[in-house]
């Protein structure tokens, strides 16, 4: 369960696509607001409960675990499933090449 926020967070404005992690079908577009190795603040173009487990999206870099911590539509707040080492190194690389 959601404890808080542990990870600063950056603002960006990054395409990337949701999914629910038991839906097979690709996922809705999304904006990626803010990022950080912990999680990520999301523009939805739906309503998902907290607490449901997703899969994000960021372009050529790859899909990633999370969970929603909280949602007030059309905005989400998702924490990463891995780890903070695997997530930094996931932003070195949305940095360098970007989505």
């Amino acid at each position: 369960m959601y404890q808080g926020r542990l990870h600063e967070r950056k603002d960006v404005a990054l395409a990337g696509s949701i999914r629910r992690s038991e839906d097979a079908l690709p996922g809705a577009d999304c904006e990626i607001l803010d990022l950080s190795v912990g999680g990520a603040k999301l523009k939805l173009p739906m309503a998902i409960p907290a607490e449901t487990a997703v899969h994000l999206g960021l372009g050529n870099i790859g899909e990633f675990a999370a969970t929603l911590a909280w949602s007030r539509p059309p905005l989400a707040g998702v924490y990463f499933k891995d780890g903070p080492e695997v997530m930094n190194e996931v932003i070195i690389a949305v940095a360098l090449y970007g989505t």
